[in-house]
């Protein structure tokens, strides 16, 4: 049993029949292709900007790099959550792709960014010369806790950084998983909120091999081709990404899937928090469930094949993807039991939706 991540999940099958149908024919190289045309027509659609750019790049560190690398000048600040995948997940590559951008973690709770942390410590860069001046602002929707930034704190956190003259990225590896939970849509949850550049997953959500920025600044997009080409991220057949992100986006089969993965970590929830040693360790928002457990529970679980994050403050993390079967989670709830000492059908305590 391995709930360790989302990338493990199957692609979705919308996206293997797209991308056999392209496969039967030749086609311009480079994005010069009908798919990716569409695919632009379609993300203007779904976001509700006429404006917008979008490069196809292979990975979602790759395309938080890009990301930064149009909106941090080298020797800038990037100013993040001190959990931020970009900081502990990314191995330096904010620093690399933007030729020396620095990364600065600021706290707050719920793995989110605590709007007068952001504002004393991009006062504090303001006031002293010789420190790192801040230039970007990044935002994990959802965070790699699972929790999410409803529309107004994007909002608020967006007006800090531009009166200090900052861009604001968004690094949305799971952000179907937040327009689901907060009941948005994603243009009020981007652009309209004061993000400027975005990482936008695919494959935590059903893709296969494709991930995308999405430039909201037209400022910026102006030399996004140019900065895909340089860091290696212009595929020649372009077609193969951009028909993935055809499917994905078409008929709001990202969301549907992000809905499905977001209900089974809510039943999940439901089902294990009842037992005994076994603790919710944050609200159930998105896809991804936060457990605090007994060592000797988790011992037994993980002698048992089941496989889960450990995070670095100890909370195990459980997740949910697009094709988690309920035979799946009733498999883990069984070995729970199980592993928790309980019989079957014995009463357990309530636990909160």
């Amino acid at each position: 049993m391995d709930l360790y991540s989302d990338n493990l999940g199957a692609a979705a099958p919308e996206i293997l029949d797209a991308i056999a149908r392209v496969d039967a024919d030749a086609a311009p190289a480079y994005g010069a292709d009908g798919a990716t045309r569409s695919l632009e027509t379609l993300l203007k659609r779904t976001f509700a900007h006429d404006d917008l750019t979008f490069a196809l790049v292979g990975t979602g560190t790759a395309a938080n790099g890009l990301s930064l690398a149009l909106s941090a000048p080298p020797f800038t600040g990037i100013y993040c959550h001190d959990t931020a995948h970009i900081l502990l997940s990314e191995a330096g590559a904010a620093e690399f792709f933007t030729g020396g951008a620095r990364l600065v973690p600021v706290s707050g709770p719920d793995t989110k960014i605590a709007p007068s942390l952001l504002e004393r410590a991009l006062a504090a860069a303001a006031a002293k010369p010789f420190l790192v001046q801040a230039s970007v602002l990044s935002i994990c929707q959802s965070t790699d806790y699972g929790m999410t930034y409803a529309v107004e704190d994007v909002r608020r956190l967006s007006a800090i950084a531009a009166r200090f003259g900052l861009k604001v990225h968004m690094d949305g590896a799971r952000f179907a998983n937040a327009v689901v939970a907060e009941g948005c849509t994603p243009a009020d949850l981007t652009w309209r909120a004061g993000v400027d550049v975005m990482s936008l997953g695919v494959t935590k959500n059903g893709g296969l091999s494709t991930e995308l920025v999405v430039v909201f600044d037209p400022a910026l997009g102006a030399d996004l081709a140019r900065v895909q080409r340089r860091t290696g991220q212009l595929a020649s057949k372009m077609r193969y990404a951009a028909v993935q992100a055809l499917a994905y986006f078409q008929d709001d089969l990202w969301l549907r899937l992000a809905a499905g993965a977001n209900a089974a970590a809510r039943t999940l929830a439901q089902r294990i928090g009842a037992f005994p040693g076994v603790t919710l360790a944050r609200p159930v928002a998105t896809n991804l469930v936060l457990l605090d457990l007994d060592d000797r529970l988790a011992g037994r679980l993980g002698a048992a094949g089941l496989r889960m994050l450990r995070k670095d403050g100890g909370e195990y993390r459980l997740v949910c993807r697009p094709d988690t079967s309920g035979d799946e989670i009733e498999a883990v709830v069984d070995l729970f039991r199980r592993c928790a000492g309980m019989r079957e059908g014995a009463a357990a305590r309530e636990v909160p939706a």
